[in-house]
């Protein structure tokens, strides 16, 4: 017999004689009502029950001695007084299933493609949280709703702890809530701020270099500073307050495109089709694009070209012309996507061909490029001064399709990466050059917020000063960038052009 089975057959017997407690009996009124074979079986042996105590009544059956007894019945004699349990436990199982138990404090559901996990163990779906639970959203983005009337989305990467009733605990994410007139009085509280709500929608931005933000959409809220002055501000709807230096609270551009109010449709990501442009500026699509209004800008002497693409319009480069984003990229260890179709006659010399982050630090792993290797025409994934290298080669003048994955991190080594070339997974073989100052593996952080990091850029890697990487030689189109990692079905997708089948959100 199980221990299942076991504990089963206990608490029966328990309940018959009248010594379970009243969380047994919740126990197995629970395991009775939410297991139909169990219950079909109970109220078949309910109806024995009750032709054998007819027949006491009767005088024909003084006592019944069981041959056999069923798990749930106790091996011995049935008397009136086990009668009046059985009836008893067939009521209270028959209001569990007419008034389940009261809903959970909490929660949560991931967006498609996100990855969420509680307390350590990954869930599923309409998975509970109580107080003291801590959620992890490390992709994508997951929508938590509280009992007592509120409802927030946390956006990877993130953490969320629920720390007592009226009050959550928000640390490096961002969070949107929405607080309902029974709840007022809400707090959400990071390493720097108190947020209290006052009948309120507002967002709570810790990402960044430690300048917590606060956006009010509707309502009023009162923030306050946790270190040195402790500075109090209430804002109202259309204000936000960045944490400035010794606790001070200072105003900020509101920006409530920072924060999503509904599941995104997949993972967060962008897209630039390259194929028309508004006096020279290319608008990405999808939901991180209208989130940062993520553009590109070309017409200057050393800018990209516009030419004939994979698929209409793709940028071209000659090995003085680049292109610059306004977006800083995905930092940290956070897990992302890199995919684009590029074409390059036969290779002269290793070119870049996309990367970000601060590239002037080589004692940290601070940078994240795609380059090419050379005259062999091979890629490299670049940072710190190490690199994973590809064994295919691309230099043969042809359009091919490369995919690049970084996944989880591993203190100590290179995060779990991942190159497609045309839809097929390549090798990747690590190297590191034996003359030269190499940053240690475990300093792997793409810096997007120092002064020298440089944003998204095509055609060329940027480092301290005017000193530059030579410069790309060929054409690069459907650039896309995911915060996240894909399955190999999405890969596929991506390959063949289906981007509605990519997990992507690229349609927000």
């Amino acid at each position: 017999m199980s221990m299942d089975a076991e504990k089963l057959d206990r608490t029966v017997v328990r309940y018959l004689e009248g010594t379970a407690s009243d969380e047994e009996s919740a126990w197995l009124a629970a395991r009775l009502g939410e297991s139909s074979s169990d219950l079909d079986i109970m109220v078949e042996t309910l109806l024995v029950e009750a032709e054998l105590i007819h027949l006491a009544d009767e005088g024909d059956l003084c006592a019944v001695e069981l041959q056999s007894p069923r798990w749930w019945r106790k091996p011995g004699v049935v008397s009136l007084t086990a009668a009046a349990a059985v009836i008893a436990l067939t009521a209270l199982v028959l209001s569990w299933i007419a008034a389940p138990p009261a809903d959970a404090f909490a929660r949560w559901t991931p967006s498609p493609g996100g990855v969420v996990s509680v307390a350590g163990s990954e869930g599923e779906a309409g998975q509970e949280l109580s107080i003291g639970s801590t959620l992890r959203v490390s992709q994508g983005c997951a929508e938590v709703t509280l009992a007592e009337g509120v409802r927030c989305l946390v956006q990877a990467p993130a953490s969320l702890r629920l720390e007592a009733e009226g009050r959550v605990h928000l640390e490096d994410g961002v969070g949107w809530f929405r607080v309902e007139e029974q709840a007022r009085g809400f707090e959400v509280t990071t390493e720097e701020l108190r947020v209290v709500d006052l009948g309120t929608e507002f967002g709570v931005d810790t990402r960044g270099d430690g300048r917590a933000e606060v956006h009010v959409m509707s309502g009023t809220v009162e923030v306050q500073a946790l270190a040195a002055l402790r500075e109090v501000s209430r804002l109202e709807a259309g204000a936000a307050v960045a944490l400035g230096a010794a606790g001070k609270l200072e105003s900020t551009l509101f920006r409530p495109e920072l924060f999503v109010s509904r599941l995104p449709s997949g993972i967060p990501a962008l897209h630039f089709d390259f194929d028309e442009s508004r006096d020279g500026v290319f608008e990405a699509e999808g939901s991180i694009a209208r989130r940062e209004d993520v553009r590109i800008r070309i017409g200057a002497r050393e800018s990209a070209r516009v030419g004939k693409g994979h698929q209409g319009g793709a940028l071209h480069f000659h090995g003085d012309r680049y292109a610059v984003s306004n977006w800083p990229g995905i930092g940290g260890t956070s897990p992302r996507t890199v995919a684009f179709w590029i074409r390059l006659s036969q290779a002269r010399k290793a070119a870049p061909i996309v990367g970000w982050g601060r590239f002037d630090d080589p004692t940290k792993m601070a940078e994240f490029g795609i380059r090419t290797v050379g005259k062999s025409g091979q890629l490299r994934l670049v940072s710190g001064r190490r690199w994973l290298e590809s064994e295919r080669s691309i230099a043969d003048g042809k359009w091919h399709h490369v995919l690049v994955m970084l996944g989880s991190h591993r203190k100590g080594s290179w995060p779990e990466v991942q190159l497609f070339i045309d839809g097929e997974e390549d090798v990747l073989m690590p190297g590191e050059p034996w003359k030269h100052l190499k940053a240690p593996l475990d300093t792997f952080w793409t810096d997007i917020h120092h002064a020298w990091s440089q944003p998204v850029t095509l055609g060329r890697f940027v480092a301290e000063g005017p000193q530059y990487f030579a410069g790309l030689d060929g054409a690069l189109d459907e650039l896309i960038i995911a915060e996240g990692v894909l399955t190999g079905d999405q890969v596929r997708a991506l390959y063949e052009g289906r981007l509605e089948e990519s997990g992507l959100a690229l349609g927000e």
